[in-house]
């Protein structure tokens, strides 16, 4: 029903990246999503104590109720000195969120009530 492609980032900084999130169409809008979302980065973090990510425009993630999420960037992805960092890091290959207002968030765990 749904997939997630996780990578490990080692640059600066050490943490896992969300790329992709996939639920197929007869499941989507449901909160599957953002469910399995949430249980995947609750298992990296405690297994890794690694910071866990995801860049995202999907309305369903940036407006949706996301316990446990705080935003810590919202922008548009795009060129940056004049391409040269487009060019640099993707080479022939570019994002298709190129433009698009897109947000960050961090996930810091579920609340405990």
């Amino acid at each position: 029903m749904a997939f997630l492609a996780i990578r490990h980032v080692k640059f600066n900084l050490n943490y896992f990246m969300v790329s992709r999130v996939v639920v197929l169409p007869d499941y989507q809008g449901v909160g599957i999503g953002r469910r399995f979302l949430t249980l995947m980065a609750e298992h990296y973090r405690s297994q890794t104590h690694l910071p866990f990510h995801i860049v995202t425009s999907n309305p369903q993630f940036v407006h949706g109720k996301m316990p446990g999420w705080r935003i810590v960037r919202v922008g548009r992805l795009g060129q940056v000195n004049n391409g040269a960092f487009q060019k640099h890091m993707c080479g022939p290959y570019t994002s298709g969120s190129r433009g698009r207002l897109t947000v960050t968030l961090e996930y810091l765990g579920v609340p405990q009530l």
